[in-house]
């Protein structure tokens, strides 16, 4: 839209975009009920009976392309192809409004009543909801059809304008609609992006603690039902203070971004949860590992860490940023909460802090190096 910018203003846009294709979907659905239907109704009032050889031809076709529109709509929604989205109901809205022209024109000609094209016209125009482009192509497509259809079919000009008036209320209507739904989806907006952004760090994009402490009520009560094992890992970068003293907050800034992108990186199942829980802190909360396997999954995110070879300051460890992890694991439990979990994860890690850092503490075990995919006991 438009009036829009931005992230939300193409989310906007993609929400649309999905309504619009949802609603031409059901639309096409609909006429392919209506259409025989509506032919069998006039053939026995006989209403086109001078013009029914026409509207026969006219609602076979219309018949064929809605049958088209509806296995069209299926595949898309099936494949989950959103990027057509947008074509797809515009196709679909620019032939329905032609077969509703061209019957309202034949009524025209017919009964001399413009109430069938205002009806069938004014039906078609409150269907969609468009924004920015799309609303301007598809208002003037209706417009300048609305005339050519009723210029051809010879009305009077309190006829014409008659029509005129009603694209000039279709069109007040349609922006209202517009602007209503784009308000309720801005609000809808704003809100999520202030909930996501009240549960996420700034700095990593990782979660933070609130955000943690949200996604483990949710979890852990589920774990606790399906009896599913699950490990915490909390991981504090070696002397991260050092470094800040001698490369200032700038460079420490963009250490932790690296450092969270190595772990976002390593930890990247769906069901894996990592967030930074204060200065140079982080968490990994993961699901279905054994204990061998946490400790592998941590020399991993340990291993990608010390890739990154960011120089150290203090090199009484090793002359790169390293991190010493401490893991905690187990089934979830009325006598077991997350909190329980969390604090066994902290005493790891104080263990692997006094065990020399740039290792992991798991059980009374640490571990160091890697030796056939598997951690070493140091």
């Amino acid at each position: 839209m438009s009036r829009q910018r931005g992230v939300a203003g193409k989310e906007i846009g993609e929400v649309l975009g999905h309504k619009n294709a949802v609603r031409a979907f059901f639309v096409a659905l609909a006429l392919i009920f209506i259409i025989p239907v509506y032919f069998l109704i006039n053939h026995l009032s006989g209403t086109y009976a001078s013009h029914m050889t026409a509207v026969t031809a006219w609602l076979i076709v219309a018949e064929v392309i809605e049958m088209g529109m509806a296995c069209a709509g299926y595949f898309i929604f099936s494949k989950g192809y959103r990027s057509y989205y947008n074509l797809y109901y515009m196709t679909q809205y620019y032939s329905v409004t032609a077969f509703g022209l061209i019957i309202s024109g034949f009524y025209l000609n017919v009964t001399g009543s413009t109430i069938g094209y205002i009806i069938s016209a004014a039906g078609v125009i409150l269907i969609p909801v468009l924004d920015g482009l799309y609303f301007k192509l598809f208002m003037g497509y209706y417009s300048v059809a609305a005339m050519v259809s009723v210029i051809t079919a010879h009305r009077a000009g309190e006829d014409i304008a008659e029509v005129v008036c009603l694209c000039v209320m279709s069109w007040a209507a349609a922006a209202v609609i517009e602007r209503c739904v784009c308000g309720r989806e801005q609000t809808r907006i704003r809100l999520r992006a202030k909930s996501i952004s009240a549960d996420m760090d700034p700095l990593t994009a990782l979660a933070n603690r609130r955000g943690l402490d949200r996604k483990a009520a949710v979890l852990w009560p589920y774990c606790a039902r399906t009896q599913t094992n699950v490990g915490l890992i909390e991981i504090d970068i070696d002397f991260f203070k050092k470094y800040n003293d001698r490369f200032g907050h700038p460079a420490g800034d963009k250490c932790l971004k690296e450092v969270a992108h190595a772990i976002k990186n390593t930890a990247k199942r769906n069901v894996d949860i990592t967030a930074r829980t204060g200065g140079e802190e982080f968490i990994i909360f993961v699901q279905n590992m054994t204990e061998a396997e946490l400790v592998e999954f941590a020399m991993k995110v340990r291993k990608s860490v010390a890739d990154l070879k960011i120089a150290h300051a203090y090199a009484g460890v090793s002359e790169y940023v390293t991190v010493s992890m401490g893991i905690a694991y187990g089934v979830p439990g009325e006598d077991y909460a997350f909190d329980d979990m969390y604090e066994e994860a902290d005493r790891a890690l104080y263990k692997a802090k006094n065990s020399g850092r740039n290792c992991i503490v798991c059980g009374n075990r640490v571990y160091g190096r890697m030796r056939g995919g598997v951690g070493a006991v140091i």
